[in-house]
């Protein structure tokens, strides 16, 4: 009897040390994927989860406290917690179940934002770095993808069906390889051409195949489009002796004579060519003849992504008065980079995309949020490309989500309601 209670409690203990992994990465995969609302519950799982596992350290009865439905306000007052939790990881903790209830409970005055998820985004990496590195241990591996997905929406972790389809595609290609290569298969052993009735049949058979396969690629639901084909030169049929060609079809010659000095037409203006297909954290903004189609970051850069930028020594350090993200150190670093100068954030998009830039004032005139999937913030502000006079630079205002106000600041200073993001053209 003493044996199976021992072996019961040794699996419980796996449990619920197991489970603040598993609902940590729940909630990054949760983070800019499912919603503002899902990611705060989820975090406020977490949380509990590291509390039932620290009681279960300290020897506490968590069988009965689970059964009574203790929340996190039970939970941190238990006493064999007194003296574990350090006073920051405590606030840290609170922070998470505030947010965690606005996003549990259903709220009259509207839906949670964003900058909701992010404030608790920051504490949710302090308290499980906390929680994992105690007694010097060492960070697991497994949990990184999901540290960096809490900060950077670069680094998102894809959904289980976003998994699925990845797999599908990459099947359908193979497949559709396999009939390309059967399409273009050797002539037969005796070297004698193939009657052309077989021919025939064969070329249309290769067709269907191939068209068949990709038919199964865009049926998985697929929402991008597929690569274009290929473009071979035409394989020209083999035809027996006996059939002559046909004779060329006549081609009538216009005598009208032609006046030399007559007016060109005007020519049609013609949108510029369309970029590759954005990379991820970005979203495409159709073009027109003047402004041509472009990525856009889907959200502000953040003072995480600033930092790898001024530790790969490709940025310089940006203000840090009062207010500045960059002051306050990495647990801000979810927040947008403020105080950044208008060079500052050119050479931060130059170095994390291939010919990034800032936005022009055309191409913010061309974004709709509500439309494209841009996130933006009110009363917040971004730098744009453009150059007016006087060494300033032209600044983005939302007024809300599709509306503009614009406004210069000088491209030598960083303010702390002055954000940015990158353009890929």
């Amino acid at each position: 009897m003493g044996g199976a209670r021992k072996t019961a409690t040794t699996t419980q203990n796996e449990r619920v040390t197991r489970a603040v992994e598993q609902e940590f990465q729940a909630a990054a995969a949760s983070r800019w994927g499912g919603g503002a609302e899902e990611f705060l519950w989820r975090s406020r799982r977490c949380m509990e989860a590291v509390l039932y596992t620290l009681l279960l350290e300290q020897k506490a009865d968590v069988t009965s406290l689970a059964e009574s439905g203790k929340g996190l306000d039970e939970l941190l007052k238990q006493p064999e917690l007194k003296g574990v939790i350090p006073r920051q990881v405590r606030d840290h903790i609170e922070g998470v179940k505030k947010y965690g209830n606005t996003g549990t409970h259903f709220q009259i005055d509207g839906d949670v934002s964003e900058a909701s998820a992010r404030i608790t985004a920051s504490a949710l990496t302090e308290v499980v770095q906390w929680f994992c590195t105690r007694e010097e241990r060492a960070l697991p591996a497994g949990l990184a993808p999901a540290f960096a997905a809490l900060a950077d929406v670069r680094q998102r972790i894809p959904s289980r069906h976003e998994v699925d389809l990845a797999r599908e595609r990459q099947r359908a290609d193979a497949l559709d390889q396999q009939l390309r290569t059967a399409c273009d298969a050797a002539p037969p052993r005796d070297g004698g051409a193939p009657s052309r009735p077989l021919q025939v049949v064969g070329l249309a058979l290769c067709l269907a195949l191939t068209a068949g396969s990709l038919g199964f690629a865009v049926g998985r639901g697929s929402s991008e489009p597929l690569a274009a084909p290929v473009e071979t030169a035409p394989r020209a049929l083999a035809l027996p002796d006996t059939i002559a060609p046909p004779p060329p079809t006549p081609v009538a010659i216009a005598t009208t004579p032609v006046v030399a000095d007559s007016p060109a037409a005007p020519a049609t203006p013609v949108a510029p060519p369309a970029p590759a297909a954005c990379r991820d954290g970005m979203v495409r903004v159709d073009g027109d003849a003047q402004t041509p189609a472009f990525c856009i970051d889907a959200a502000a850069v953040t003072m995480g992504d600033y930092r790898r930028c001024v530790d790969a020594g490709r940025c310089p350090r940006p203000a840090g008065g009062t207010g500045c993200n960059w002051r306050n150190g990495p647990v801000f670093d979810a927040n947008g980079a403020n105080c950044v100068t208008h060079d500052q954030a050119l050479a931060y998009c130059q170095w994390c995309t291939s010919g990034g830039a800032l936005p022009t004032h055309a191409e913010w005139q061309r974004v709709r949020p509500r439309r494209s999937g841009v996130r933006m913030l009110p009363d917040t502000n971004e730098w744009a490309a453009d150059n007016a006079t006087d060494g300033r630079a032209w600044v983005r205002g939302a007024w809300n989500a599709d509306r503009f106000g614009w406004t210069t600041a000088p491209t030598t200073q960083g303010r702390r309601d002055l954000g940015f993001r990158c353009v890929v053209r």
